[in-house]
């Protein structure tokens, strides 16, 4: 019984992701309401399927954080993100002063035009890159794209995500990013990874082919930064 239960559900993923790809267009030329529908459907498939990146229109974001004793404390705010109050500005709540650190610093950069704090929820307007854990598929979401006017007047776009060296499924979603990296790098002016070490900020930028070989056969994620990979991180 578990065959045709295993053979049934073969078929009807095979059937969904055939209707996906022969509506591609008419999919993306629907509300966004109704391509949330259909992107919910692609992540029940049991391997995961490109999804589209959607550009944001509005988000509910929390301006004030309420402390110990009851009161209420404005959230920093930073210009230059792609949805900003009244002001120009967002609040953010970073769960790390490393995210703090980097975008401090990219923001100072020449030619920074604009930043996206990536959702860390699953959604049509989070960047979700695939990377293998064992046998099971599981989805990295980076921390931040930001935006660059290169001198002959393109925008470039850069992912740098602020990770931890000391969860166990860093090395995995390194290489998943990695692998990211090979495919689409091209599409990038950086894909970097960031994280201090021994109290040095260090940066692995992926879209180097020699970066990507030494983080597949790297055995832990301090060697890695540890490698010739990794360079220090200069604002």
């Amino acid at each position: 019984m578990s065959d045709v239960k295993d053979d049934l559900d073969a078929a009807a993923e095979k059937l969904a992701n055939q209707w996906l790809t022969n509506y591609r267009v008419p999919i993306k030329s629907l509300a966004d309401e109704r391509q949330e529908v259909y992107r919910q459907v692609r992540e029940m498939s049991a391997d995961p399927l490109p999804v589209d990146l959607a550009r944001p229109n509005t988000w509910l974001q929390m301006s004030t954080v309420r402390k110990a004793d009851g009161s209420e404390e404005p959230l920093p705010r930073f210009e230059k993100h792609l949805l900003c109050d009244e002001d120009g500005l967002f609040p953010a709540d970073f769960t790390s002063t490393w995210e703090t650190k980097v975008l401090v610093a990219e923001l100072k950069r020449d030619g920074i035009i604009g930043w996206y704090r990536n959702p860390a929820r699953a959604s049509q307007d989070s960047l979700g890159i695939t990377y293998d854990e064992g046998a099971e598929s599981k989805v990295v979401r980076p921390d931040f794209i930001f935006f660059a006017r290169l001198p002959d007047g393109t925008v470039a776009a850069d992912i740098i995500d602020p990770h931890g060296i000391q969860f166990a499924d860093a090395l995995p979603k390194l290489r998943g990013l990695a692998d990211y990296a090979e495919e689409h790098g091209a599409h990038y002016r950086r894909i970097e990874v960031f994280a201090v070490v021994e109290g040095k900020a260090r940066v692995i930028d992926l879209t180097e082919s020699s970066s990507r070989a030494l983080v597949r056969t790297a055995s832990t994620m301090k060697e890695v930064y540890g490698s010739e990979a990794a360079a220090d991180y200069v604002a």
